[in-house]
């Protein structure tokens, strides 16, 4: 994928989205209110109904102040909503997270047999964060202080695959950034000069193991 795009814009093409039950885990007021490169914002228009959990009540709270109707929830500890999602969301969720297997758990006790899981997660070996190290020695634009680990699509298929999840699609995307900034600019030459594998985010849809069933 040689040219700019959005999380969004990604799954825009398809009609996956649309008159679903969502379940966005994990949704910050950044990845709701974010504007064209997130998704949680894109899909709660389309739902058929939306359900948001984080566990972050100062957030939780700026949402509600927006219209969104979000609850609080540890996805790290099993909880139970009461029923099954068509799409479970976890954008920019999963690096920040200490007990996967429970959490992993928790989305295939709530999807339906039918259902998708779609991660987004920065790309470890982005060119935007190489430059950033060899430049300031410290990458900037992502949470990274709160993250517990890195994926790239292989260690995310095998991942999925212990927690009964087979992934069909994935791919790797660059972001627009709202404000180009000069490190930006040299990054996106750079980028267009590469495989695709290189892009700043991978986005990753899954859906239940047929062994599973």
């Amino acid at each position: 994928m040689k040219n700019e795009t959005s999380k969004k814009q990604s799954l825009s093409d398809t009609e996956i989205c649309e008159k679903q039950d969502s379940l966005s885990v994990g949704m910050g007021e950044h990845d709701t209110l974010g504007g064209i490169n997130f998704i949680a914002g894109y899909i709660k228009p389309l739902a058929k109904e939306w359900i948001g959990i984080d566990i972050n009540r100062e957030g939780v709270e700026l949402l509600r102040k927006h219209g969104f109707n979000p609850i609080v929830v540890d996805a790290e500890k099993p909880f139970n909503l009461g029923k099954k999602f068509d799409i479970i969301l976890a954008e920019e969720v999963i690096e920040h997270l200490s007990n996967l297997p429970v959490f992993l758990n928790n989305v295939y006790n709530h999807l339906k047999d039918d259902g998708i899981f779609i991660i987004t997660t920065p790309n470890p070996i982005s060119p935007s964060f190489f430059i950033q190290r060899l430049l300031g020695g410290e990458i900037k634009d992502v949470h990274i202080h709160n993250h517990t680990h890195w994926h790239t699509h292989e260690t995310l298929i095998e991942l999925l695959r212990r927690y009964n999840f087979e992934v069909v699609h994935y791919e790797y995307i660059h972001p627009m950034p709202v404000k180009q900034s000069i490190l930006y600019k040299l990054v996106k030459i750079i980028w267009k000069l590469l495989p695709d594998v290189f892009g700043r985010n991978l986005l990753l849809i899954a859906k239940k193991s047929r062994k599973s069933e």
